[in-house]
């Protein structure tokens, strides 16, 4: 057993097992104080290109908060590169919160053939609790925007393909 877990991928397995048994892999309903309004956040992109969320209004957004070195959350962004073949009305972005993310996210970006945009907040303010998106207590985190740039959903944990489509049903209501 010891062996087989030397493998990346092995690990990676693992890890979402137990975080999904820990948690359910069903999205969780959005909290009322993050409903209240549009989320506005100042991103950079791994090329520090500045990214505003207010410019991506007019169509869902889902935010993908996660680390470039945790294994879980490279496993999660397979199944959400997937997943957004067949979900082409919504535009993901993906939220490095870690130390040192201008630093490794190129190299990160670089290294995987990902579809949409990675990013960083500048001020740390997600990563402190401090900003529109509130407390992120585990990663990956996944953060629904409906196409006014209000919370839909928010679910926190790794999510199978059929979790995601749970998650983004509410933009079919």
């Amino acid at each position: 057993m010891k062996a087989a877990l030397r493998h990346p991928r092995a690990r990676a397995l693992c890890a979402l097992v137990l975080l999904c048994a820990g948690a359910s892999c069903q999205p969780q309903p959005t909290t009322p104080e993050l409903a209240e309004g549009p989320v506005e956040l100042a991103l950079k992109t791994a090329d520090g290109e500045p990214v505003r969320l207010s410019a991506l209004r007019g169509k869902p957004v889902l935010i993908f908060v996660f680390t470039t070195y945790d294994d879980v959350s490279q496993l999660a962004l397979g199944t959400l590169e997937h997943f957004l073949t067949a979900r082409k009305d919504v535009t993901a972005l993906g939220l490095a919160v870690q130390p040192d993310p201008e630093k490794l996210l190129p190299l990160y970006r670089d290294s995987l053939d990902v579809s949409f945009e990675l990013t960083y907040d500048p001020d740390n303010r997600v990563v402190a609790g401090d900003s529109a998106l509130g407390e992120i207590p585990t990663i990956p985190t996944y953060v629904l925007l409906d196409d006014t740039g209000r919370v839909a959903a928010r679910h926190t944990g790794g999510l199978d393909e059929g979790g995601l489509a749970g998650l983004c049903a509410v933009l079919d209501e």
